[in-house]
């Protein structure tokens, strides 16, 4: 029997592909994934990928092809030193994940899990409990990670955590970092700064980077030499700031957060899409919280991984794939998706902190005039006449949107 082998080899500036062809051919999935990820030649002996923009990406897409495909790739005797780099580098990320993987499913290195629970103890007034610990390990040990720990679970002090130990690193520690710049909605400003304050007993110095601040102060801030310790800003921010966040981030350490990061799920807002994305390679940590990473389907959970780990195709699987998955009753490939994903993120149940239920008490609160006059204009704005809801697709659209609006004017109308 033939053995399962794709061997590679560089020729010029393509990559020749030969050995079991004919299985890369048979399989449907290979052939998606080949499509859609590269450009190529398909001959009767070999595969030959024309173009590339990064060599390491092209053959870790024709690695998930060869897995596909249920064939070993390997490389010829005479590649060139580039190729004999990625193939140590990706020896490297597997060792690596495995680690991941291990500290995920609780069982870390015992010695470097207690030197990490003594440094963020000296470091931190708040306790974290054992699961939100071991979450902080977890992102310090991968400095890239998604967290999909449900609401209430702590996912603001699992980042403090974890940010404490990097940022306490010795400066010349490769994993040192120097600050926090969180990436989300404008409401969770405030309890950032507040949880700043609850997790290690002071005021923390931060700079918000939005609409009211001027567009002089923001550039001063990002290519000047100060910054602060919290840096914020939102995902409708970031376009018009971008190149100055490049910057900022490429001459500071950054850990970089995204919260609430549905936000940037597989999604046709490709401008805020995109500015977002191109700032990961200037990050030092990358950080994705949510606790609804895939509401509408797998394909949401494309970007999340492509962030923390963007030259790395840790999904196996393309967007496509992906939204082709979600349409099927039942897909095999699920199982396999969980299974690549399992190093690379962490979710914290409350079950698992075992936190009691909260016993919610209805306070009335007398809107005060200001809020009374801001809630007036929204409410007529879009009610009929006669106090009912004007009809129509699209009036229906604005007035979902106009419901947020009216909360918010009830309760805090800053966020406005």
């Amino acid at each position: 029997l033939m053995s399962n082998i794709l061997k590679v080899r560089s020729e010029d500036d393509s990559l020749v592909v030969s050995g079991r062809i004919d299985l890369v051919k048979a399989n449907r999935f290979a052939m998606m994934y080949l499509r859609d990820n590269l450009e190529y030649t398909l001959r009767d002996d070999c595969i030959v990928v024309d173009s590339y923009d990064s060599l390491h990406v092209a053959l870790d897409d024709l690695k998930t092809v060869a897995e596909y495909a249920d064939c070993e790739m390997v490389f010829s005797d005479d590649v060139q030193d580039d190729i004999l780099d990625y193939q140590a580098e990706a020896e490297a990320f597997e060792e690596f994940s495995k680690k991941a993987k291990d500290i995920r499913e609780n069982h870390p290195i015992i010695s470097d899990f207690k030197a990490f629970e003594e440094s963020i103890k000296s470091s931190m007034t708040r306790t974290l409990y054992p699961m939100q610990l071991l979450s902080a390990y977890h992102l310090c040990f991968s400095q890239n990670a998604c967290n999909f720990s449900v609401p209430g679970a702590g996912k603001t002090s699992v980042v403090y955590g974890a940010y404490a130990y990097l940022h306490n690193l010795p400066a010349d520690d490769p994993k040192h970092v120097d600050g926090l710049l969180i990436i989300g909605p404008l409401s969770a400003f405030g309890p950032w700064e507040f949880e700043y304050e609850e997790c290690f007993g002071r005021k923390v110095a931060s700079m918000r980077l939005i609409g009211y601040v001027s567009k002089t102060s923001k550039e001063l801030y990002l290519h000047g030499d100060e910054y602060c310790e919290l840096t914020l800003t939102s995902y409708q921010s970031v376009p018009s700031i971008k190149e100055g966040l490049k910057a900022f981030l490429n001459r500071n350490r950054m850990m970089v957060v995204l919260d609430e990061a549905h936000k940037i799920k597989y999604t046709n807002r490709v401008i805020k899409l995109s500015s977002v994305m191109e700032l990961t390679q200037y990050a030092k940590s990358r950080v994705v919280l949510t606790g609804t990473p895939a509401s509408n389907g797998y394909e949401d959970l494309y970007n999340l991984f492509k962030f923390i780990w963007p030259n790395k195709d840790v999904l196996k699987f393309s967007a496509a794939q992906l939204k082709n998955m979600t349409s099927s009753s039942y897909d095999s490939r699920v199982d396999d998706l969980m299974e690549n994903i399992a190093p690379y993120y962490i979710r914290v149940k409350k079950s698992d902190l075992g936190i009691p239920a909260a016993d919610y008490v209805t306070v009335p609160v007398t809107m005060d005039q200001s809020q009374r006059d801001i809630y007036d204009i929204l409410e007529k704005r879009f009610i009929g006449p006669e106090g009912g809801l004007v009809t129509g697709n699209v009036i229906s659209n604005l007035q979902k949107a106009k419901t947020i609006r009216l909360m918010q004017a009830a309760t805090n109308p800053s966020l406005l």
